[in-house]
C-alpha cells in the first residue's frame, strides 16, 4: 500500500523521518517559494543531501500554497446583489466555504480552471446536493462569482505567501496511507473517542465508503495494511464479522454493532 510520510527542516535545512516501516522510499523538497527538488531514492538509516531551488515566477511558487489561500481570491457579491436571508458579505463568504467544503475542497486545482459561468452551472448540475447549494447561495450569482475567481488566477492573480513552519510546528509529523480502491470516496473516518481523542493511540483507523455499493474501510497504521468490507445499504450489515479494537493490550468490541454509517461515524470511549 502506498505511503508517505512528511516532515519540516530546521533554520539549517536538517530533518529526521521517524517511524519508519522497512522499505524503499524516494525522498524530495517542497517548501513555499520553492521549486520541489529532485526525487531521490533512499532506505531507512540513510543520511541524503538534497538540493533545491527557487521556483522562477511567483505563480510557480504558488501551485503548492493550501487551497484555502486561493479562496481568501474570492470577492463577494456588493451586498445589495445578496440573497436576502444574507445579511453581510462575510455570511455569504462563511456559507459558500462551509456548504462547498463538506464534500470537496474549495480552491484545490480543479475549483480554479472554471472562468466561464455556463462551465459552473453544469458542474452544479451534476449533483444533487451541489446544486441544492448554489441555489441557497443565489445560482446566477454564484457561478459569476466563481468564473471571475479563475478568470483573475488564470490572469497570473496569486494569494499572498504562507508562512514556514516556526517554533513546535517544526515538530509536525504527517503520515499518509494510499488506501481504500481507485474509485473510493470515503467520505467518513473514525479512530477515537472525539470526545476524548487521546484514547487508542496507533489504533486502527475506519473509514465508511460511498462507492462499490458501500464498504468499510480499516487502516491498521503499525502494520500498513488496509482492508474493506462491504454492506449493505438497506440494513447496512457489514459482510464480516464484528471489528475489534484494543484498549491496554485488552481486546474488545468496536463501540457499535456490525454495521457502518456513511457519515459522521464515532467510537465509544470505554472501548
Amino acid at each position: 500500500m502506498p505511503f508517505r510520510k512528511i516532515v519540516v527542516t530546521d533554520d539549517q535545512g536538517r530533518f529526521l523521518v521517524p517511524d519508519l516501516p522497512d522499505g524503499a522510499y524516494e525522498l524530495w523538497v517542497r517548501g513555499y517559494g520553492l521549486k520541489d527538488s529532485e526525487r531521490v531514492s533512499a532506505a531507512r538509516g540513510a543520511q541524503v543531501n538534497l538540493q533545491v531551488a527557487n521556483a522562477a515566477t511567483p505563480q510557480e511558487a504558488a501551485k503548492i500554497y493550501p487551497a484555502s489561500y486561493w479562496t481568501s481570491l474570492i470577492h463577494p457579491p456588493a451586498k445589495d446583489q445578496l440573497p436576502a436571508n444574507y445579511a453581510s458579505q462575510e455570511q455569504w463568504l462563511a456559507a459558500l466555504r462551509g456548504g462547498c467544503n463538506q464534500c470537496h475542497q474549495l480552491g484545490m486545482t480543479p475549483t480554479r480552471r472554471y472562468t466561464d459561468p455556463d462551465d459552473w452551472d453544469g458542474i452544479f448540475q451534476r449533483n444533487q446536493a451541489m446544486g441544492a447549494a448554489a441555489n441557497r447561495l443565489g445560482r446566477e450569482l454564484l457561478e459569476k462569482t466563481l468564473a471571475e475567481w479563475a478568470t483573475r488566477i488564470k490572469a497570473g492573480e496569486v494569494p499572498p505567501a504562507p508562512p514556514r513552519p516556526t517554533g513546535m510546528e517544526r515538530n509536525f509529523v504527517v503520515s499518509q496511507w494510499d488506501w481504500g480502491a481507485p474509485e473510493s470516496f470515503i467520505h467518513d473516518v473514525t479512530s477515537t473517542d472525539k470526545r476524548n481523542p487521546t484514547l487508542y493511540a496507533n489504533g486502527k483507523v475506519y473509514g465508511a465508503d460511498r462507492t462499490g455499493g458501500g464498504r468499510l474501510w480499516v487502516l491498521d497504521p503499525v502494520k500498513t495494511l488496509s482492508k474493506g468490507s462491504r454492506y449493505n445499504r438497506e440494513t447496512q450489515k457489514v459482510s464480516a464479522p464484528k471489528w475489534i479494537i484494543t484498549t491496554k493490550g485488552n481486546p474488545r468490541k468496536l463501540g457499535w454493532p456490525a454495521r457502518t454509517i456513511q457519515c459522521s461515524m464515532s467510537m465509544a470511549g470505554y472501548g
